[in-house]
């Protein structure tokens, strides 16, 4: 049988993509709860060079920076309290890791870890809006290494 927009589908199995209930996100040896949202970004700054009477590229790259985001929900404990051991005096970040396990019973789970460390925090924030009943608090870090293990 024909879908309406003419394709031809194939169920997959469930084990093929991991899902997001097996990603666990630990800062300073504790695992974060209720998280929302999480972004990961890393990368360099990459300039083009070129000369005069020659077609060719050349590649000049930079140091390699990022940072991650993320937010949750505040818990009973209050605002930001989470955030009072995730660094020291001087802003920098203890240890982070996410890594993927769990029991994923008809999932795939997954395996593996990322690895960051030379962090500072740059920012912490707390939202809400009307009509919701959430309110999130989140950080921004700032991250100087990212090891995939």
């Amino acid at each position: 049988m024909i879908d309406f927009w003419g394709y031809n589908r194939q169920v997959k199995a469930n084990d093929q993509v991991v899902s997001s209930e097996f990603c666990n996100l630990t800062l300073g040896g504790g695992r974060m709860a209720l998280l929302q949202n999480l972004s990961v970004q890393y990368g360099r700054e990459i300039q083009s060079i070129f000369q005069i009477g020659d077609p060719s590229i050349y590649w000049l790259s930079g140091n390699a920076q990022g940072n991650i985001s993320a937010d949750r929900l505040v818990g009973k404990d209050g605002f930001l309290k989470y955030f009072n051991n995730l660094s020291d005096t001087c802003g920098v970040v203890k240890p982070i890791q996410i890594s993927l396990g769990g029991d994923g019973k008809c999932s795939v789970v997954g395996k593996g870890s990322i690895n960051f460390q030379d962090g500072i925090v740059e920012q912490v924030q707390i939202g809400t809006q009307a009509g919701s009943l959430r309110i999130t608090e989140g950080f921004n870090i700032r991250i100087a290494t990212l090891d995939i293990s």
